[in-house]
This record gives structure tokens, sequence and C-alpha cells, in this order.
């Protein structure tokens, strides 16, 4: 059903809604057997169920290509990609910077309401097993 250049070009999301399009031409859907009105390809910028049914009958073998997906759903996507000044790509690993220890609020580590939960603190209620 894919171009194996599809699988590195488009996302994962978009392959299931495709995925489920074609479910539905596949399970006789009522909705596959209505007039396309092409509000799906429009809004998701996918194939409907209608556009697959319309390329399977022309061609059995038909595949689903780059060309059929709006760039939208491109791993790469131009308005996605950040770009330096001088209009050269951002590399994504360079945008990785050194971890900074952040101090969380509440009491330290080993105390309860600001007394010590050793078992020498004197000031906690002793507390017994039987």
């Amino acid at each position: 059903m894919f171009n194996e250049e599809i699988l590195y070009k488009v996302t994962k999301p978009a392959l299931r809604e495709v995925v489920h399009q074609y479910k539905l031409l596949q399970r006789n859907d009522p909705h596959v057997r209505e007039r396309c009105l092409s509000a799906f390809t429009r809004t998701m910028g996918l194939p409907c169920c209608h556009h697959i049914k319309q390329e399977l009958s022309a061609n059995p073998n038909w595949k689903l290509s780059v060309a059929d997906v709006h760039a939208h759903w491109f791993y790469n996507h131009p308005d996605k990609l950040a770009t330096f000044r001088d209009g050269q790509p951002i590399h994504p690993h360079t945008l990785v910077q050194e971890l900074q220890i952040v101090h969380g609020k509440g009491h330290p580590l080993g105390t309860w309401n600001g007394l010590s939960l050793s078992s020498r603190d004197s000031r906690l209620p002793a507390l017994s097993i039987c």
C-alpha cells in the first residue's frame, strides 16, 4: 500500500490515517458508498477512501506516494526546519545544551516536616512493631 520512500518521509500519524481510510474501503463502510465531498482530503491533506478506491480501480498495484500527501505531514517540512540567520538549516543535535541541576521545592530528602528521619532523632514518636 505504501511506497518505500514514503515510510522515511511521512509521519506515522499520517500513515495511520491513510490505513484507516483503506480499512473503511475494505469493510465496505457505508461512508465509502456516499458521494465524495473531498472534505477529508481538504482538511487532512491525505487521500480519502474514495480517492484510494478510484486509484486502485485504475491500477490494482497503486501505492501511496509522497506526492499524495500534503507537506504538513513530512518529517522535514520546510516550515518546521529552524535556520540560522544565513539560511542554513540547524541540525537538531546542535540545540542540545548542558543539563542544569534544578533544586525542587518541599522538604529535603530524608526529612519529614523538617525533622530528620534517622532512627536517632528523639523528636519523632517511636514506632513499635509487634
